[in-house]
């Protein structure tokens, strides 16, 4: 009977031992490592979580980065694929730099990548410490329309707005891309289409026959959408 009672007080000082030991990771509200939304293949390559920075890009020095799972959604997948766990600390096999690399390699414009990162701060230390986890999903895009996603529709400028008879569309981009315009009134009707080799040329729209109201402007690159509210009076 005694030996029984042991073995159960032994078995419940072990259970409270590991519910003790189980770290709980609170979400890292506040801080993103590079910006949030579209990635392309370089950034992924030299992507560097232990570097970690809040939305204005101050450091974070209390934040100590562990470890990232790494899952990939193909383009026409319909969920993510967990690939690998990297660890920048790792002291065997391929480098961390060198398993991002190979896991770039293998992704295409149009896939997708979510990186489930780990961290601690350093004030608490490893045994005492709070934990942390920060989950971020990329899309797979090229240099020039990552860089029109991360600016919204910011680089269409179009004027006069309100206007009457001409309206005006210039981009500001660095670079020569193809798109089509679009203009659809408030009811959703397309009263103007045209396809551009080159958003760096100015365009001018004749909108002397068009009826007072709202439209809206769209410019469509790669399949991606900017949209500008236009005022007809």
């Amino acid at each position: 009977m005694k030996r029984t009672l042991h073995l159960i007080a032994l078995l419940i000082v072990g259970t409270y031992i590991t519910i003790a030991c189980i770290r709980r990771y609170l979400p890292l509200l506040g801080y993103s490592d590079i910006p949030s939304g579209p990635i392309t293949l370089l950034e992924l390559e030299e992507f560097n979580f232990k570097d970690v920075k809040d939305y204005k890009k101050n450091g974070m020095p209390d934040m100590q980065f562990q470890y990232t799972y790494v899952s990939v959604k193909k383009q026409f997948d319909s969920s993510f694929t967990y690939v690998n766990t990297l660890n920048p600390y790792r002291t065997s096999g391929a480098s961390f730099s060198d398993r991002m690399k190979e896991i770039a390699s293998d992704l295409k414009i149009g896939d997708s990548i979510s990186l489930d990162n780990y961290y601690y701060a350093k004030s608490f230390g490893k045994k005492y410490g709070r934990y942390y986890e920060k989950q971020q999903k990329y899309g797979v895009k090229s240099q020039n329309i990552a860089e029109l996603i991360r600016k919204g529709s910011s680089f269409i400028t179009t004027f006069p707005n309100p206007v009457m008879d001409k309206l005006n569309i210039h981009c500001d981009v660095s670079n020569l891309i193809e798109a089509n315009y679009m203009l659809l009134d408030q009811a959703g009707r397309k009263v103007f289409e045209n396809d551009i080799s080159d958003i760096r040329t100015p365009t001018v729209l004749s909108t002397a026959s068009y009826t007072p109201g709202v439209y809206y402007l769209y410019l469509i690159v790669d399949g991606e959408l900017f949209t500008k509210k236009i005022v007809k009076s």
